[in-house]
């Protein structure tokens, strides 16, 4: 799967230090330096070993240099780097525009590119903006959160049990979302309740068999709202999407046309904010240990 060009390669050893399943090597022949393939079927084609290569000796069956893209230099300074994380706010009043296509494709590019456990690349996406469809979407985690599980916490057994299990702050919180899912199903407000009528929605799943797929999911779609905001478009995670799924994976994967053998595990609102906030919020002192 891999050969090293003798001819070219000039024997510095960089493809051997960044290999991460030490698929090359090198060792001190007579003195010199020699780089070698050692274990080609370890490849996970992370193409790290061609990346540093400057006289582009490595030749790889599945990767070619001519899809490597020159990047240059990162002009991005930390204070902006910085800023721009510390401004990231969750949006859910929308504007009624539409995302174009270049953004999508913009953003869908990025999640791509995010890390995956192994290289594995197996997360997939999905960008919905068919405004009919998000409604049925919407009534169908509505529906599933609400029968499978949220309806039932207000039977104080069920509270007991829950408070034995799982402590009181989980049951504090399941007690929250009773009373505001009931509160709003009584007054006629759950619509838009769930994706807060965003124009668009990205989803990210991969196979169920995947034990990385939650992280994998989670660092592209933030990946996904990281980038959104320099484009002026504002994001919000949807975390009962993620958890319907997982109550009723057949249902939601209905509606979306996903495999039985497919999860949701990250899930964005996506559109342009209809309200802006340019300002650093308080936070929570949180517990650092420097060791």
């Amino acid at each position: 799967m891999i050969e090293i060009d003798k001819e070219k390669c000039t024997s510095c050893g960089k493809c051997a230090e960044v290999c991460p399943s030490g698929i090359i090597e090198s060792e001190r022949v007579n003195g010199k330096r020699r780089v070698y393939v050692a274990h080609p079927d370890w490849c996970n084609l992370c193409g790290h070993c061609m990346a540093v290569c400057a006289p582009r000796a490595i030749t790889h069956e599945l990767l070619s240099y001519d899809d490597f893209e020159e990047l240059g230099d990162l002009d991005v300074s930390p204070d902006s780097m910085k800023r721009l994380l510390l401004a990231r706010r969750s949006v859910r009043r929308y504007k009624p525009e539409p995302v174009p296509d270049d953004a999508v494709a913009e953003l869908i590019e990025v999640a791509t590119h995010a890390g995956t456990g192994g290289n594995n690349q197996s997360v997939g996406f999905m960008v919905i903006r068919d405004a009919a469809l998000i409604q049925r979407l919407e009534d169908a985690v509505l529906d599933v959160l609400w029968n499978t599980g949220v309806k039932f916490m207000g039977n104080n057994v069920v509270m007991s049990a829950l408070r034995l299990v799982a402590g009181s702050g989980a049951s504090e919180g399941m007690a929250r979302y009773y009373t505001m899912f009931k509160t709003m199903r009584e007054s006629g407000h759950l619509q838009g309740s769930m994706f807060r009528n965003a124009p668009a929605l990205v989803v990210a799943y991969d196979k169920k068999s995947n034990r990385m797929a939650a992280l994998d999911c989670a660092i592209a779609m933030r990946n996904v709202e990281v980038m959104a905001m320099t484009m002026g478009l504002g994001t919000c995670w949807s975390g009962f999407l993620v958890g319907a799924d997982k109550m009723r994976p057949k249902r939601i994967n209905g509606v979306l046309g996903l495999a039985g053998d497919e999860r949701i595990h990250g899930a964005l609102m996506l559109g342009y904010p209809k309200y802006t906030y340019n300002v650093k919020l308080p936070r929570k002192a949180r517990k650092v240990t420097l060791l």
